[in-house]
């Protein structure tokens, strides 16, 4: 795919559409869209995103020089791109089991990103993003110093993952219906709270879980499986050295375009958060008042799933009953889940002043070439050798 980005005043060169957490630094002298999104989760790709101390984002910046980069960590020779620095300190859950390796972790802006492998070579894409776009601000505007080129591109990069989220993933999640709920953007509205309500982030964004893959297929470049086969999710957690040694980041990334006991977890969470049982929720979002689960039969229709629920419809919990709605058509999301993600994410764009569509963040002709991006465009971009990719990459669901 050949690159057609340019970003007028900033120059010739390509940008993403999401930026490593290591950019969100709640106390940094350049504010951005990211500072409203400091309670635990943000609309990444679908990925959590947590805020960063500013202690840690200065140890992400390479600040051996003025150019605003990030460090870099392994040099993969075939493509001369970088992978993760390494984290320092005390071992790490990924030197845990000896006789696998003594690799650590990889360093980025979420304890997160070694989690498992498909979040690693994720934030390796994001990762690879941000030193181009510097290079590039340093060469048109060789007066800037470090901080001013650090944050002008992590703006760049802000601006895209907002674009992309609500471009591009969003209506694949919640279909036309629910984006019209959502309404066009109107502008910066300060009476709007843009912070994450505690049921999103404990339960509702959790929906995403259902859509992982048991395996983590890793595909050469011919998308047939790699000598060292695909990869039980339950063996992909804490892991970077299969990354190091085992082909890269590309045959995961090719894997997550084709195709722990989360759920246990995810009900445990909202427990612990306190969060109300569905029924309320059901009022929240003006849908029929529950007595008994026939109630239920406009969202839940097969009845022996609603027996299973609970006793009495009082306790159903929050979560398995976001997860087993049926969905409405055009959508992965049923009617309470649909109302939950409409609320947060109109919330998320309407309350935050450094929206990129916000006037004044960009110049009209900056935002026309910001959302010419695609997910699709970073991959080819940051993967080591990823020469075909869909144009539609959300089609996957990823």
């Amino acid at each position: 795919m050949p690159s057609s980005l340019s970003l007028l005043s900033y120059g010739r060169f390509y940008i993403p559409l999401i930026i490593l957490v290591a950019l969100l630094c709640i106390c940094s002298t350049l504010n951005s869209s990211f500072l409203t999104w400091e309670t635990g989760t943000a609309p990444s790709i679908p990925h959590e995103v947590s805020s960063v101390p500013c202690i840690m984002s200065e140890e992400l910046r390479d600040n051996t020089n003025e150019h605003g980069l990030l460090k870099e960590g392994l040099l993969v020779p075939s493509s001369g791109k970088h992978l993760l620095p390494f984290a320092t300190g005390p071992p790490t859950e990924c030197t845990r089991v000896e006789n696998e390796s003594f690799i650590p972790c990889f360093f980025a802006g979420d304890h997160r990103a070694n989690e498992q492998l498909g979040l690693t070579a994720m934030h390796t894409l994001w990762f690879r993003e941000h030193n181009p776009i510097a290079r590039a601000l340093l060469k048109m505007n060789p007066h800037w110093n470090g901080d001013i080129i650090y944050n002008e591109a992590r703006k760049i990069v802000g601006a895209q993952m907002q674009h992309n989220t609500y471009s591009h993933w969003l209506p694949k999640i919640l279909g036309d219906h629910a984006m019209k709920m959502m309404g066009d953007y109107k502008g910066y509205n300060p009476n709007v709270n843009a912070g994450i309500f505690n049921s999103f982030a404990t339960a509702a964004f959790r929906f995403g879980h259902t859509l992982i893959n048991p395996i983590l297929y890793r595909l050469n470049e011919t998308f047939g499986e790699i000598p060292q086969g695909h990869l039980p999710f339950h063996k992909a957690f804490f892991s970077p050295f299969q990354i190091i040694q085992e082909g890269g980041i590309d045959p995961l990334l090719r894997g997550l375009f084709v195709a722990l006991d989360l759920a246990a977890t995810n009900i445990q969470r909202g427990h612990d958060h306190g969060i109300p049982p569905y029924v309320d929720y059901r009022v929240f979002c003006n849908l029929t008042s529950v007595e008994k689960f026939e109630d239920l039969h406009n969202e839940i229709k097969e009845p022996k799933i609603r027996e299973k629920l609970y006793g009495t419809p009082l306790n159903i919990n929050f979560w398995p009953a976001l997860m087993v709605g049926d969905l409405i058509p055009g959508t992965r999301v049923g009617p309470t889940l649909m109302c939950l993600f409409v609320t947060q994410f109109q919330r998320l764009r309407d309350g935050d002043r450094f929206w990129y569509e916000n006037p004044g963040v960009f110049t009209m002709a900056q935002l026309s070439q910001l959302k010419q991006t695609s997910l699709a465009r970073v991959i080819c971009d940051n993967g080591d050798n990823i020469q075909q990719v869909q144009p539609d990459f959300k089609e996957t669901g990823l």
